[in-house]
């Protein structure tokens, strides 16, 4: 289910709307491990075998399905803030979250300017709010989650994708407790897998990209479902944009290589 009240306790993925062709369970490839559910899973020749384990975003990656195990160490969680910059300097939006993931060159932060109808470019990102000296340039703060902008953007509607670290606190009341017996699939090396075709609802996603014209979706590093075509692996298409009021991404998931 969708986040109601900035709160939501179903896991990685929203059960209520996510389905598979087949569920099956598999072995992991030798010294593999399988973060969590909802990463994406490649075949790969292990003893003989065809075993998975989570996606490279590599051309190499042959694509399998979709994790399905307990949620065991969801640490980060993404958002979507719209928000207005000020019309006083510093031209800074402060988002509902602080603590963010990514930094300068590694960001995992999308912005989008409703007013002007086009992204920011992540190659416009400046290493300090005084660097911010044209239109297009941007100063993000991953720790305080603050964003500044130049002077002509003052009053500009945005909207704001990002992924943040969170608190022991909000992970318990997000995702409860587990099981104490929960963890098994660990212990034979083996991972549930969710093989289309189908549909997957997911919190957990490359929050640099931008999803709103729908775009396909490819395997990326650490087993992410991504819109970049650097592994240029399909695996399905957007049907879902992530919202500020619905953080999850949805696409059609392609049948296995």
């Amino acid at each position: 289910m969708a986040v109601i009240g900035d709160h939501v306790d179903v896991g990685v993925l929203d059960w209520s709307q996510t389905f598979f062709d087949r569920q099956l369970e598999k072995e992991v490839v030798t010294g593999q491990t399988i973060g969590d559910e909802g990463r994406v899973l490649i075949r790969v020749l292990d003893g003989g075998k065809a075993k998975v384990q989570e996606s490279a975003g590599a051309g190499a990656d042959v694509f399998y399905g979709i994790a399905l195990k307990d949620t065991l160490s969801l640490l980060t969680m993404p958002l979507v803030d719209s928000k207005t910059i000020p019309a006083a300097a510093p031209y800074r939006i402060q988002l509902d979250r602080t603590n963010l993931v990514g930094a300068m060159g590694a960001t995992t932060v999308w912005v989008y300017d409703v007013t002007a109808g086009a992204a920011f470019s992540s190659v416009n990102e400046v290493a300090g709010a005084g660097a911010v000296l044209n239109t297009n340039q941007y100063y993000v703060n991953y720790t305080l989650g603050q964003i500044t902008f130049f002077s002509a953007r003052a009053g500009h509607v945005l909207l704001v994708q990002y992924r943040y670290n969170m608190t022991a606190a909000e992970r318990q009341l997000r995702f409860q407790e587990n099981g104490v017996n929960l963890g098994g699939s660990d212990s034979l090396a083996q991972c549930g897998v969710g093989i289309g075709p189908g549909e997957v609802y997911t919190l957990y996603y490359d929050t640099s990209q931008d999803y709103s014209a729908l775009p396909v979706i490819y395997t990326g590093a650490a087993g992410m479902p991504t819109a970049d075509t650097t592994s240029t692996i399909t695996i399905g298409r957007t049907i879902s944009v992530p919202s500020a009021t619905d953080p999850f991404l949805g696409f059609e998931l392609y049948p296995p290589a």
